[in-house]
């Protein structure tokens, strides 16, 4: 399954499963498309080193409050 086919059925996670607003939804949207676009391998082989790394340098740009939704989105995504 091709990544960008997963984030319609994540939204329709995050809305009937956690009930989260359409706003936080778009916003754990972006995030994904954001970490799964800088990284050039199968979805079945990304790890906890990818995730670190992109949280790494997302650090150095964004505020905390950003850094900590990108972490909740990442974890749910991966749920």
């Amino acid at each position: 399954m091709d990544t960008e086919d997963l984030i319609p059925e994540y939204r329709r996670y995050c809305s009937s499963e956690r009930g989260l607003s359409p706003k936080t939804i778009s916003a754990y949207s972006r995030d994904i498309r954001s970490f799964l676009s800088g990284i050039e391998k199968n979805i079945g082989h990304i790890g906890s080193k990818d995730i670190t790394a992109f949280l790494r340098v997302q650090r150095a740009s964004v505020s905390a409050r950003s850094l900590a939704r990108k972490i909740c989105a990442l974890k749910s995504f991966w749920k």
